[in-house]
């Protein structure tokens, strides 16, 4: 039995119900498809964001909850595949996903987190999570990275909030080299011949000031990704559901392996994006950016700032408009170098 849109009573009328009628005609097209087999499809599907129950599929067709991003994208995009109509995925799942933001999903409000100033500054808050809170939330991402004799030293720093029912115990992270993004085939060849080590990274992390330890789940010549564990020899430290913590966790690669790009991939509900990056004066550097997301490529909408301190070129670019899958990419080019760019 197909289930039956609520009723105004249940939901009544407003975004979320928009929302919700708008998804029960898209199951209509579909043809009504059980809930265990849409899941199963989501399951099996390996290009999809994120599992679904047949219990959440449920809520949501009922209103009971409006959903992370990343569920009811890859809910709509199995519907949408099984619709006699065969729309676009994409064009689907871009108009579902404003009829979520007008819905209350995140990232809505405003963020409370004063912007750094400096590399060492330490993160400031807390900020204030509103929508859609049951999720683990990144309320601010400062992203910065240092350019000096031949290295690039990366800092991460993201204010996590944990709006699920459960504690948090781990959390991912990728590290992904590119030294000719242009040429894929031969920075391929070349990773292939100067593969990125665990040793040269030197990883380290930390947690509301204590130290993590770390495991390794993807090994490959240019990418690396990792759980951040929430523990280290003296013990345990979990992100309990309703708390904060600052996350921390750095590295450093050489110019050999490092293209000239640097980019911020949005995994997680995001509320704020700050970047930082800098350069010796002397190399004359200029940058320019980038935002890709599913559906397009553009120019960042906000200038990237320049400012020179102490013999510095520092860049920095700041957004509270995040959004779920998107890519942000600051490049560069130093003007007095006579080198080739080699990448982005």
């Amino acid at each position: 039995m197909p289930l039956p849109l609520p009723s105004d009573a249940d939901l009544p009328d407003g975004p979320h119900r928009a929302l919700v009628v708008d998804l029960h005609h898209l199951y209509r097209r579909a043809g009504y498809p059980g809930l265990k087999k849409i899941s199963n499809e989501i399951r099996d599907r390996d290009d999809l964001p994120d599992a679904v129950s047949h219990e959440t599929i449920s809520k949501i067709l009922q209103g009971e909850v409006l959903p992370r991003w990343s569920k009811l994208e890859s809910l709509v995009r199995v519907l949408a595949a099984w619709s006699v109509d065969r729309p676009i995925a994409d064009t689907e799942a871009r108009r579902f996903q404003e009829l979520w933001h007008a819905a209350g999903g995140l990232p809505v409000g405003e963020v409370t987190i004063s912007s750094l100033k400096s590399i060492d500054e330490p993160l400031m808050g807390p900020a204030v999570a509103t929508g859609d809170e049951h999720d683990l939330i990144v309320e601010h991402e400062d992203a910065r990275l240092s350019f000096d004799s031949g290295l690039y030293r990366c800092a991460i720093r993201r204010l996590l909030y944990n709006g699920t029912d459960e504690p948090v115990t781990r959390f991912p992270i990728e590290i992904r080299v590119d030294r000719h993004p242009k040429n894929a085939e031969f920075s391929n060849r070349y990773h292939r011949d100067h593969p990125l080590t665990w040793d040269e990274l030197e990883l380290v992390a930390s947690c509301g000031g204590e130290p993590m330890r770390w495991a390794a789940f993807t090994d490959r010549d240019a990418l690396k990704e990792v759980w951040l564990l929430f523990e280290n020899e003296q013990g345990h430290f979990p992100l309990y559901p309703g708390q904060r913590t600052v996350l921390t966790y750095g590295w450093t690669v050489g110019d050999d392996k490092w293209g000239r790009w640097f980019q911020r991939a949005i995994r997680r509900p995001t509320l704020r994006l700050t970047v930082g990056i800098d350069f010796p004066a002397d190399l004359r550097p200029t940058a320019w950016g980038t935002r890709s997301s599913l559906w397009n490529d553009d120019i960042l909408q906000t200038p990237i700032q320049e400012e020179l301190v102490d013999g510095r070129s520092v860049f920095s670019w700041q957004t509270d408009r995040v959004l779920l899958q998107d890519r942000y990419t600051i490049e560069w080019r130093f003007r007095s170098d006579a080198r080739s760019p080699g990448g982005r």
